[in-house]
């Protein structure tokens, strides 16, 4: 085999590997953390509010064969998102009135990493608490 054939196989075994990456990177779902990601950045600034809100409230949040979420008084409406990084599919919202503690069950939850984000208002003052869960 000469130098020709050798360059001209090398090239295309070259552009063969290039054009299947870029057929598997075609392929790759890609999801934005949230499709309204842009107006979630705008306000911002009143997600830092309720988080110094929430900073002095003793919150718990432990995990067993549940998760169990204790606010320190009754809370007349909670807004919990599991936040999944991995698959924005699997996202679970869950919305409870007059509570105080929240158990959710986590058996049927896929392992990996998930965001516990949870919104509620008490003493006219909005709050906000997020935590990294790892099943």
């Amino acid at each position: 085999m000469n130098w020709g054939k050798s360059i001209a196989l090398a090239f295309i075994l070259f552009a063969s590997f290039i054009l299947y990456l870029i057929s598997r990177m075609v392929r790759e779902q890609v999801d934005l953390i949230r499709p309204d990601y842009y107006v979630e950045e705008i306000t911002y600034d009143s997600k830092l509010k309720k988080i110094k809100n929430t900073n002095h409230l003793d919150i718990k949040c432990e995990i067993r064969d549940s998760l169990n979420i204790t606010f320190p008084n009754k809370i007349s409406e909670v807004k919990i998102l599991l936040f999944r990084p991995a698959d924005i599919k699997k996202d679970l919202k869950y919305k409870f009135q007059n509570i105080f503690t929240i158990s959710l069950p986590i058996r049927d939850l896929a392992k990996g990493k998930w965001i516990l984000k949870v919104e509620w208002e008490a003493l006219n003052k909005s709050h906000y608490y997020e935590k990294i869960i790892t099943i």
